[in-house]
């Protein structure tokens, strides 16, 4: 783990170096494959940026919700500080991001009319891509770790988020192993597989993933609804959204095809 790295003689945070580098690779491969479904590149990059943009909003707000009894305390003793930090110094929720990001894009294709199927299909492998990177930041962190482990663990020093000096199951490389694995298929979906495959795959193959890594995970910051964490009812829905996306594609190819 390394929480910094040493630039020009400047200390820069690995977790945002990498998170950066993420949204860049991401951007870059979903601007240089959106021609190949019909879609101009300028065009393709404004909905990307405006998507980002979305997501970073959406990635804080979903961190807020989910802290949303401190959030309450804070207001209800005046800690307007805290509350300020909150939102303007808090983490980023994954989730929140891919759903503020995926609805601003909707938004921008629709008001471009660019075909909102072939965008998605075209942005799963590069969201994929991009988190894959974004995992790795999280290890150098140390946030999002793991569960004690004796058998598969990594011993993180201190000085990082996660508890120093025990072994930890690696739910960050293992989801960025995961992700990385993930992108390079759905690459050859998006190109090779029909129309809103490679969206809808990526909906089921991650919500299944990332419930099941949830249990995996010891820290409790993400927050819990009942039994299980936020992120794993998020995941249920994405699941299920993809299972819905992959049976209405496939029921206009077939009313397209009896055409």
């Amino acid at each position: 783990m390394r929480p910094t790295v040493d630039i020009f003689g400047r200390q820069i945070a690995t977790y945002g170096l990498l998170f950066v580098a993420g949204l860049y690779l991401a951007l870059a491969l979903f601007v240089f494959f959106a021609p190949r479904r019909g879609i101009n590149r300028a065009r393709a990059f404004l909905v990307a940026v405006l998507g980002i943009i979305g997501g970073l909003i959406g990635a804080r707000l979903l961190f807020v919700i989910s802290h949303a009894g401190l959030l309450a305390e804070a207001v209800s003793v005046g800690e307007w500080t805290l509350v300020l930090r909150l939102f303007f110094e808090g983490g980023l929720v994954f989730f929140g991001g891919l759903i503020g990001g995926l609805l601003t894009a909707l938004l921008a294709a629709a008001k471009l009319k660019l075909p909102r199927i072939d965008l998605a299909d075209v942005a799963a492998p590069a969201v994929s891509l991009g988190q894959a990177i974004g995992r790795v930041g999280c290890h150098f962190a140390g946030c999002c770790y793991g569960v004690e482990s004796d058998t598969c663990g990594i011993v993180f020093p201190e000085g990082g988020l996660a508890p120093h000096g025990v072994s930890l199951f690696p739910t960050q490389l293992t989801e960025s192993f995961f992700m990385l694995l993930l992108a390079g298929v759905l690459v050859l979906v998006m190109l090779r597989g029909k129309r809103g495959l490679a969206a809808s795959l990526y909906l089921i193959a991650y919500g299944v993933f990332r419930f099941i890594i949830e249990f995996f995970r010891g820290d409790q910051i993400r927050g819990f609804l009942g039994p299980l964490s936020t992120s794993q009812w998020i995941a249920l829905g994405a699941f299920a959204f993809g299972i819905w996306l992959f049976i209405r594609n496939k029921k206009r190819a077939a009313c397209r095809t009896d055409e």
